[in-house]
């Protein structure tokens, strides 16, 4: 990965193209967009996490992220489908195991597109039917802070990325470039305009957000890989202005599939806004947020000074134990 973009020919999905693909308007019926679930308050927002979105339920509802060429559908942080323009038209990339279930062996990836998928074994292209049974299969795999994850999504309606990549680099010569990686991009409010923030996830429990004597909790040198490649003045302005088009994809793929599910739910404000012809451009926070997750370990967190570490060490740190704190613009 060389340069930070966001980018898909969302003008090739016309209605021949949906019409001949109806697994990719399966994924757009799933599609929820980020806030979906904000007007929703089950009981009085005490324990939400462990009874219904923690413990292992069955998650349906689809994500949607784009990268430099191609857009990913996510459920609950495991990525359903690679969806991208190919020799062949649209298509997507699925995992073997969730396509296979058990039978999927490898870390190989399976082609779809408006021929079917290739039949287990003969490899004989078999018409597409319905994708539930991948998408049952992808649960088995998701972890509790994945969960958590979606939880926030659901309850913030200005989250315009998940599983964001930066492009690989190393600041030190001879040393093997890494690509960092960050849980949630978002919009909020920031003086008159709109500006990118980005979230590290972690449950409370999570040994990188904890260390014993004086040292500092490995998270801390985590979000450090963050702000050294925003050094750079260039590299935040491609990042304000990839993600300015981000958001006119989803301002895009929102018409498109408004056409199919008319009780979408609709975009973030900030989201239409920063998409609309002459918006001024994004400001970037280079400084990455960290977002925590308690559980029963929570009490011990603060007890044993970890809390303290992280904010010592300068991090943004907001705490969330109930629904009630699950919205990521606001107090830390």
């Amino acid at each position: 990965m060389t340069d930070f973009s966001k980018k898909f020919a969302i003008q090739l999905l016309t209605e021949a193209v949906l019409k001949e693909n109806s697994w990719f308007t399966d994924l757009l019926l799933r599609w929820h967009p980020a806030g979906d679930a904000v007007n929703s308050r089950p009981g009085d927002g005490k324990g939400v996490f462990a009874r219904d979105w923690v413990k292992k339920c069955e998650l349906q509802n689809l994500r949607v992220a784009f990268r430099g060429g191609y857009m990913n559908f996510y459920c609950g942080g495991q990525s359903i489908a690679n969806v991208n323009f190919g020799r062949d038209g649209l298509q997507a990339k699925i995992h073997v195991k969730y396509v296979y279930g058990s039978k999927g062996i490898g870390q190989k990836y399976v082609t779809l597109n408006s021929k079917g998928s290739p039949e287990l074994g003969s490899g004989q292209p078999v018409a597409y039917d319905s994708m539930l049974e991948w998408i049952l299969n992808a649960n088995r795999k998701i972890g509790r802070e994945k969960r958590f994850v979606d939880f926030v999504v659901a309850h913030n309606s200005e989250v315009i990325d998940l599983e964001m990549a930066l492009p690989a680099y190393s600041i030190i010569p001879g040393k093997r470039p890494c690509a960092p990686r960050v849980d949630l991009v978002a919009l909020e409010p920031c003086e008159g305009r709109w500006q990118v923030a980005f979230w590290e996830v972690k449950l409370v429990g999570d040994g990188r957000v904890r260390c014993e004597g004086s040292e500092l909790p490995e998270v801390v040198d985590q979000l450090k890989h963050y702000t050294d490649w925003f050094c750079d003045r260039k590299r935040e302005e491609s990042v304000g202005n990839a993600y300015q088009e981000n958001c006119q994809l989803l301002v895009g793929l929102h018409a498109i599939a408004r056409r199919i599910r008319p009780d979408i739910e609709e975009l973030g404000d900030g989201i239409r806004a920063v998409a609309e012809s002459g918006a001024p451009p994004l400001l970037v926070d280079i400084k990455p947020r960290l977002l925590i997750i308690y559980n029963k370990k929570g009490e011990s967190f603060r007890k044993n000074g970890h809390y303290d570490k992280l904010m010592g060490a300068g991090l943004h740190v907001k705490t969330v134990e109930d629904l009630s704190e699950v919205a990521l613009c606001g107090q830390s």
